[in-house]
């Protein structure tokens, strides 16, 4: 379809599903959804009060730019019924070569303004991985856009190699877990963004300690290749504070064999 048509047909199909509960919109790999095409899907979106789940697949959708998260804030800020949110944003392996270079973190800047209304929200998935242009300031966004999400329970973030992200971004992390106390599960994904050093795990585990409530810990530090065995130490002790903790899921793939040997320990 050509990216007004799709627009359309997505619109006229919303306008007649008010009582709608559960929505999911995957056009992954689609190159002709631009921004025209989710401004059109907003119009009608925001009108889905009953809606509990929400279900956005763009990995891939490499037209799709800062613009298009307007859109979409503006079609989630009413949806104050919604449980569960999740975009994609992704480059899938097999399409890196057409990575997305239109999305930075001021589209994350745009995206928060809709996540503050949704303070009924206990999932939310984010998977922004292979995006090259989003930095330690969309996690600062993040931090206001969850800080009204006090019954969030499930959070995962997905920015592998994100490469841009740093110590910074992770300190930005930390201040958004004194929001989340709800938080049962948390699952982040930073493998290859190798401006990351211990400094950055440091700051991760001071945001553990407000996450009293955490089962399930999933965490891929995978080829940072700056984080030393320093770092996974204090990664080790961060996690003893986790009284509450189930599973523990720990990628710390490409560190020396020594070293990898604290986090099965």
């Amino acid at each position: 379809l050509a990216d007004s048509e799709w627009g359309a047909r997505i619109g006229a199909a919303l306008a007649n599903m008010q009582s709608l509960r559960k929505l999911v919109i995957n056009t992954s790999g689609m190159t002709t959804i631009s921004d025209n095409s989710l401004r059109e899907m907003a119009l009608y979106l925001k009108d889905l009060y009953q809606l509990r789940s929400l279900n956005f697949n763009f990995a891939s959708c490499t037209t799709i730019t800062n613009e298009g998260f307007s859109h979409i804030q503006e079609g989630i800020k009413t949806l104050c019924n919604l449980r569960e949110l999740i975009i994609d944003f992704s480059v899938v392996w097999n399409d890196r070569s057409r990575a997305n270079e239109n999305i930075t973190s001021l589209g994350i800047s745009y995206l928060k303004e809709g996540l503050i209304h949704l303070t009924s929200l206990r999932i939310l998935v984010l998977k922004f991985a292979y995006v090259k242009g989003i930095s330690d300031p969309a996690l600062s966004h993040l931090k206001s856009g969850l800080s009204t999400l006090s019954k969030l329970q499930y959070l995962d973030l997905d920015f592998n190699s994100c490469s841009e992200i740093s110590d910074t971004g992770l300190g930005h992390l930390r201040d958004t877990c004194k929001s989340l106390s709800s938080l049962q599960t948390l699952k982040l994904n930073v493998q290859c963004c190798s401006r990351i050093t211990d400094k950055g795990i440091g700051f991760m585990v001071e945001g553990f300690k407000h996450l009293w409530l955490l089962h399930q810990l999933k965490l891929n530090i995978r080829s940072c290749t700056r984080i030393t065995y320093t770092g996974l130490i204090t990664l080790k002790e961060g996690i003893k504070g986790l009284s509450e903790l189930k599973r523990l899921d720990l990628d710390i793939t490409n560190v020396r064999s020594e070293e990898r040997r604290v986090g099965k320990e």
